[in-house]
């Protein structure tokens, strides 16, 4: 591949600036990005500006339909404008999402507010990517088989409103199968007032061979909202037609796991946050970045040692949800320190060690596994 500059941009659903505060070195301003052309109705974001130190010159655009979602929004958004990442956060709420395409135009109109800004945000107009959950999810997915259809969309013909790279989250792909009953019911009317684009230009899984925009998939394993059928498919489609996709499963967590509480992420929020900044140094800079996990742990585990009992090693394997200082010890049965297999920063996902008990007399061991406020211990037996 041609070498790709660092410079990155995601975009996250916000208003145009009004107001300018400084907090921990994030500029936040709000602002109106209604172009002239535009017949829906005011188009607001807000934007978290990264310091200039620490920016990564990439833009996320994320979009914020309920008052609900509001604070999740804004901690996203601080967590990656501390990462470097400039956050833009658009409210489509006071939308008729029914109305196919009204949602789909503001999310293109603020790409395309971006892209025509970089150089005022100091960001790169060729790093935008498009960060969604649940719905904002759907809507981007709806979005992104169609760059630059502007007699369709009302778009700008002048500015290209196609994303760079798209972190989608929990999302409803298909809008035939895989629904809850709730779920038939609003999608059935989603497209009013054409319904025959629900089964063709609004139907993203059946548009998958136009997309050119690498995704990230992530979706929780115990999701009884949105069916992860609507991920998996969706990413085996992607991989059948040749796109660029990676797909992060979070074990066992539900929708809207990442909820914000107490002004902070969940821990598998933080899981999706790791995978989301991993995935964009992957796109952005291919050469230094290592593969993403299939599969996130919601929480730290600790497994059964194998074999167990043993002769002469046997291998102990953890999980992390986020990266950690992980602490892999083991211990006799006096409680004394016979060997550290694991002192040291464990990125996120599934990790395995490997004791080699040769020299140690047969007998009772333990071992200790702590990250974080987690701290285990198990019992393995070497035989001779």
């Amino acid at each position: 591949m041609k070498s790709i500059q660092r410079r990155i941009i995601v975009i996250v659903a916000v208003a145009c600036v009004a107001v300018e505060l400084q907090s921990q070195g994030v500029s936040i301003i709000d602002t109106v990005y209604t172009p002239p052309q535009y017949t829906d109705g005011a188009l607001t974001a807000t934007i978290f500006i990264p310091d200039p130190s620490v920016s990564k010159r990439v833009g996320v655009i994320l979009g914020r339909y309920t008052n609900a979602t509001r604070m999740t929004a804004k901690v996203w958004c601080d967590t990656l404008a501390a990462r470097g990442y400039l956050a833009m956060t658009i409210d489509y709420g006071n939308l008729d999402v029914s109305v196919y395409p009204k949602p789909q135009r503001a999310f293109k109109t603020a790409v395309e507010f971006l892209r025509a800004h970089a150089d005022r945000f100091q960001i790169s107009p060729n790093r935008i990517v498009g960060f969604g959950q649940s719905q904002g999810a759907l809507i981007w997915g709806q979005t992104i088989p169609w760059d630059d259809d502007d007699a369709f969309f009302g778009t700008d013909a002048a500015i290209r409103d196609g994303l760079d790279a798209a972190v989608l989250l929990y999302g409803a792909y298909d809008m035939f199968n895989h629904l809850i009953p709730i779920q038939n019911t609003i999608l059935s009317s989603h497209f009013a007032p054409d319904p025959s684009l629900r089964g063709t230009k609004g139907q993203c899984i059946s548009n998958v061979e136009r997309i050119t925009t690498p995704v990230l998939l992530i979706h929780g394993t115990g999701d009884q909202v949105v069916d992860i059928a609507h991920s998996r498919k969706f990413a085996d489609s992607l991989r059948v037609h040749g796109k660029a996709v990676k797909q992060v499963e979070m074990i066992g967590a539900s929708h809207v796991f990442d909820l914000a509480q107490n002004g902070q992420l969940t821990q598998a929020g933080l899981a999706a946050k790791d995978s989301m900044i991993a995935f964009l140094v992957e796109v952005f800079t291919p050469s230094s970045a290592a593969p993403l996990e299939t599969f996130v742990p919601i929480e730290v585990s600790l497994a059964q040692n194998y074999p167990n009992p043993f002769n002469p090693s046997t291998q102990i394997s953890y999980s992390l949800p986020i990266t950690h200082h992980a602490s892999l010890k083991v211990f006799d049965l006096l409680g004394r320190e016979v060997a550290v297999l694991v002192d040291e920063e464990s990125s996120l996902g599934a990790h395995t060690a490997t004791w080699d008990a040769s020299g140690f007399p047969s007998g009772v061991y333990f071992y200790r596994l702590h990250a974080g406020d987690f701290v285990e211990t198990k019992k393995l037996i070497l035989t001779r």
